[in-house]
Formats: structure tokens, C-alpha cells, sequence
């Protein structure tokens, strides 16, 4: 198995990349099951939590975080592959 982590802060760029990479490694012949797991997804966000009503609420730090991630950026559940092409079911 080869595993490739291409990094580059321009989304687009990087998105060029991978897909010029992945069709190359494919015309070669000599890979299979070339697959990428670029998404164009934007995960990130600023969170100033208000630290006392958390502490009203007994909501710890963990919670917050855990629910907020799953609010915005959704979790990964699982991955499948349809019809040659890889799907992630996201929650």
C-alpha cells in the first residue's frame, strides 16, 4: 500500500494536484485501487465558549467540543465503494 498526503493551503491548487496525481498513477498500469480522499469541505471555526454558564450547566470542555464538531463539520460514519468511486456517509 501507498499512501500519499499532499498538503497545500490553497484548496484548489491542491484539489488540481491530486487529481492530476491520481489520473497519472492510474494511465501507469501498475497501481490499483486509486483512490483520493480530498473533500472540499472548509472545516474550521472560532469558538469562545462562555465558561461560566458552562459550569452552570455542567457541560464539560469534551462535550462542547465533541458536539460542536458533529454540529459543523458533521463525523464521518463510515466509507463504501459504489461503482468504482469511494463515498463517505458523513453524520
Amino acid at each position: 500500500m501507498i499512501d500519499v498526503n499532499l498538503n497545500n493551503p490553497d484548496m484548489k491548487q491542491l484539489q488540481h494536484y491530486a487529481k492530476d496525481l491520481a489520473k497519472w498513477m492510474r494511465r501507469q498500469g501498475k497501481y490499483t485501487k486509486v483512490v483520493t480522499s480530498l473533500s472540499d469541505r472548509k472545516l474550521e471555526l472560532g469558538l469562545q465558549p462562555d465558561g461560566e454558564r458552562q459550569v452552570e450547566l455542567d457541560v464539560s470542555p469534551t462535550a462542547l467540543t465533541s458536539t460542536v464538531r458533529v454540529l459543523v463539520g458533521g463525523k464521518l460514519l463510515c466509507s463504501y465503494k459504489a461503482f468504482d468511486q469511494n463515498y463517505d456517509v458523513w453524520i
